[in-house]
């Protein structure tokens, strides 16, 4: 996760899974290696996706650092 705020968004780093993910497809989000929360991916670009929380994650559980892994 590389922002969480209310004016960027939430933008997280793919890396090299940009080219294979798609909007609306689900994500863990982990930190040492907890779970967090989930997101869905709202929009896909080359270097950034823009991602919501989903479920029962609120925006405010996720810091930025926190790795994020495909569940679909």
């Amino acid at each position: 996760v590389k922002f969480n705020d209310e004016r960027r968004g939430m933008v997280i780093d793919l890396g090299s899974e940009a080219g294979r993910v798609k909007v609306a497809q689900k994500f863990e989000v982990r930190r040492s290696g907890r779970k967090i929360g989930e997101i869905t991916l709202k929009t896909v670009e080359k270097f950034w996706s823009y991602a919501d929380p989903a479920g029962d994650t609120k925006r405010d559980d996720i810091q930025v650092g926190d790795v994020v892994e495909s569940i679909d």
